[in-house]
């Protein structure tokens, strides 16, 4: 097993996690796993999956082993004991101060910025940002149908998420008109 001083990355511990959690699967599993994610902060493209499983696989953390598939062979990946560890660090305690910040929302780093729209152009922002939002909230929650606990409990946190930006648009909708 090759060491490193620097620690995982966030993508790189997410796709450890997914690893544990869905293995033993394939580089296209885990793939599909950020593909269909809640989240608009992971990409799915080979080019960031691929060379993830390679360090992974690498620093010891997975182990991949090849099997017949059709004419050819595929690789399925499953979690080492030294990754299992690893994975239990990253999830914590401690956890980092920057996790406990405030999520990446694109609608709201608009906003900031709303003041170069005519109030017309601010209240089709907001207009769309909500019915968009609406749209994922209706989506998320008719893809909660896992039995395993802890999907449940990890989708309750999107919709509670976009139940919140909903409040906040809310908010920001009166004042456009106020």
């Amino acid at each position: 097993m090759k060491k490193t001083n620097r620690a995982l990355t966030e993508l790189e511990s997410c796709v450890l996690g997914v690893v544990w959690h869905r293995g033993p699967c394939t580089a296209y599993t885990v793939r599909r796993e950020f593909a269909i994610s809640s989240s608009s902060h992971w990409s799915s493209s080979a080019g960031s999956i691929y060379p993830v499983l390679a360090r992974l696989e690498s620093l010891g953390l997975i182990e991949g082993e090849e099997a017949t598939w059709g004419a050819g062979t595929k690789k399925h990946y499953r979690a080492t004991d030294s990754g299992v560890a690893t994975l239990k660090e990253w999830i914590g305690p401690p956890i980092e101060e920057w996790a406990a910040a405030s999520t990446f929302d694109p609608i709201r780093t608009r906003t900031y910025f709303l003041g170069v729209l005519t109030p017309a152009g601010r209240r089709r922002f907001v207009a769309e940002a909500e019915k968009m939002t609406r749209e994922e909230l209706a989506r998320v929650r008719s893809n909660v149908q896992s039995e395993d606990r802890w999907d449940q409990l990890a989708s309750r946190g999107v919709i509670c998420e976009l139940e919140g930006r909903l409040r906040w648009l809310a908010i920001v909708t009166k004042e456009l008109a106020g």
